[in-house]
């Protein structure tokens, strides 16, 4: 038995996916049986000297969280930004430049505190395991609130902990990098990226 991170009690642990696991499977499915190119999609780790690499079923951890946590709370909101960005309602809803290619998709209908969390409980995640992919979330004091948050399924403001959702389409969609941290007009944030988005 050891301590879930989230709720703090003692309970038997299981392996957390940081990122959920089906956003991995153009990764996987395109390596099947293929041998290692440049064409087949890999997870990069930017900023180090390390080798891209394929998972077969992403990275978990096994000390962060509880079966109840995990599934029932954390679940619902993974389960359904899977399906979101799996199968998306608004692929043919955009926005065109003065060069007619597609700019910016248009989402009319979602569940706002269902995607918000979805992505909030990611970067929770992300900031609370050790695997070295993650390693430069490091959110301090920011941490404590966001789990807060998530315990209490309060996706907060459009300021608490604000969302750029990025769609990639072309050769290089389907790769996956580790997340960065960024700063921009004195704003530090997230860049993760995984296959056909980023956020």
């Amino acid at each position: 038995m050891s301590i879930c991170r989230l709720r703090g009690l003692e309970k038997q642990l299981i392996k957390a996916h940081i990122i959920p696991r089906k956003l991995y499977e153009p990764i996987r499915e395109a390596s099947i049986g293929e041998p290692p190119s440049d064409q087949v999609p890999r997870m990069y780790v930017v900023g180090t000297n390390q080798k891209a690499k394929q998972f077969q079923s992403g990275i978990y951890d096994p000390s962060i969280l509880c079966r109840e946590c995990d599934g029932d709370l954390i679940g619902v909101w993974d389960n359904y930004g899977q399906t979101f960005l799996i199968n998306p309602s608004f692929s043919e809803n955009y926005l065109v430049d003065n060069l007619g290619k597609r700019a910016v998709y248009r989402i009319e209908e979602f569940d706002y505190k269902q995607l918000k969390l979805f992505f909030m409980s990611i970067l929770w995640r992300a900031a609370i395991t050790s695997d070295l992919f993650f390693a430069q979330i490091r959110l301090s004091s920011w941490e404590e609130k966001l789990r807060k948050m998530i315990l209490a399924q309060d996706p907060g403001s459009e300021n608490d902990f604000s969302v750029v959702l990025f769609k990639y389409e072309g050769d290089l969609s389907e790769i996956m990098h580790n997340p960065t941290k960024q700063r921009q007009d004195k704003v530090n944030y997230y860049r993760f990226r995984f296959p056909k988005y980023g956020f």
